[in-house]
C-alpha cells in the first residue's frame, strides 16, 4: 500500500511540475509578442497585407495599431457584456421599465463603435490613398454589419 501512495505522490509532484513548466514557457519574455497572437491574430493581418500589398513598413505598423487595440477591445467587450445581462434581468422582469437598460446597452455600443472606427481610421492612415480605400472597403461592411456588397462612393443619381 506504501508503494501505491508513493507513485501517485511523486505522479502529482510531477503532473504540478509540468504544468507550471508549461505555463512559463508560454509566457512571452520583455519585447516578444504573446505566443497566441502569431496563432490568433497575426494569420488575420497576414492575409490583409497579402491583400493589401503593404510593405514591410506598413504591416508593422498595421500589427502594432492591431497588438496596442486589443486592450481597448476587451475592456468594451467586458462592458458591452454586463449591460447586456443588466438588459436581460431588467427584461426579465415585465413590470420593470427597460428604458435606462436599453440606453445603458445602446450607449456602450455606440462608444465602441466609435472606437473601433478610430482604430480603423488610424490602421488606414499607413496606407497609401488606394490601399486605405481598399481596406474601408473590405472592413467597414463587416463593421457595420452590412450583409451586401458596399461602395464607399456616391452612387450616381438618376
Amino acid at each position: 500500500m506504501r508503494k501505491g501512495q508513493f507513485i501517485l505522490l511523486i505522479a502529482l509532484m510531477l503532473g504540478i511540475c509540468m504544468f507550471f513548466c508549461a505555463r512559463m514557457l508560454q509566457r512571452p519574455h520583455a519585447g516578444e509578442a504573446p505566443p497566441w497572437e502569431d496563432q490568433i491574430m497575426l494569420p488575420e493581418l497576414k492575409w490583409l497585407r497579402e491583400r493589401l500589398g503593404l510593405d514591410e513598413r506598413q504591416f508593422a505598423r498595421v500589427q502594432e495599431l492591431h497588438v496596442s487595440y486589443r486592450p481597448r477591445c476587451r475592456e468594451l467587450c467586458q462592458r458591452i457584456s454586463h449591460a447586456e445581462e443588466s438588459l436581460m434581468q431588467v427584461l426579465s422582469d415585465p413590470g420593470k421599465d427597460a428604458t435606462e437598460a436599453l440606453q445603458e446597452a445602446a450607449s456602450v455600443r455606440l462608444e465602441c463603435q466609435k472606437a473601433m472606427l478610430d482604430h480603423i481610421r488610424q490602421t488606414a492612415a499607413c496606407m497609401d490613398p488606394q490601399q486605405a480605400k481598399d481596406y474601408f472597403n473590405t472592413v467597414l461592411p463587416h463593421f457595420l454589419g452590412i450583409r451586401h456588397c458596399c461602395e464607399l462612393e456616391p452612387r450616381p443619381s438618376n
